[in-house]
């Protein structure tokens, strides 16, 4: 018998997966508009960060790093550095919803907004020690910021119409739990 909580669970790893790969397929544009001066911001950050704050147990932890791993090797990122640090931060976050509830949409903004420059200024530290090749400096701190301003953007996407909205007391997590078990 189907269970319609593994149903719905798969429904959420779908649209996330689709965004995921829609977002990396516009990357993969050549776009005249965004040539080499502009780094895209970070748009499959902030998805998994505005689903695992609304919705943190639609969303494992492998699914996240298929979806890193994807990008990176599709980009032509550094393999595993990215996916790494921000499972740290993913996890945190994942933790924060979980167990204190809602954060009104200020204090959400503060938090995420602090966990990627931490996120950035460690990656930048990474790639110094291990003299990895990356983009100038002006260029990451420029697609920071732009990744932090369209973070309230994909806020509205993610609720209005992808419908992934935070959870309620008595919804279910994960394999049938409730939330009191947690």
């Amino acid at each position: 018998m189907v269970n319609f909580q593994n149903i719905q669970s798969w429904i959420y790893y779908v649209k996330y997966l689709m965004i995921c790969f829609i977002i990396l397929s516009f990357q993969l544009l050549p776009m005249r508009i965004v040539y080499q001066e502009v780094l895209w911001p970070n748009l499959i950050y902030l998805v998994t960060v505005g689903w695992l704050i609304r919705k943190p147990s639609y969303l494992p932890v492998i699914l996240i790093l298929f979806v890193h791993i994807i990008s990176d090797i599709v980009l032509l990122k550094p393999l595993g550095l990215w996916p790494a640090l921000s499972l740290i931060g993913y996890e945190f976050l994942r933790w924060r919803s979980l167990s204190q509830g809602r954060l009104k949409l200020g204090q959400e903004l503060v938090l995420v907004n602090s966990i990627l420059i931490l996120l950035t200024f460690l990656q930048i530290g990474m790639e110094l020690i291990f003299k990895i090749e990356s983009p100038p400096m002006g260029m990451i701190f420029l697609q920071l910021a732009f990744t932090l301003l369209i973070y309230p953007i994909v806020i509205f996407v993610l609720h209005s119409i992808l419908k992934v909205r935070h959870f309620e007391g008595s919804e279910t997590v994960g394999r049938g739990m409730s939330m009191e078990n947690l």
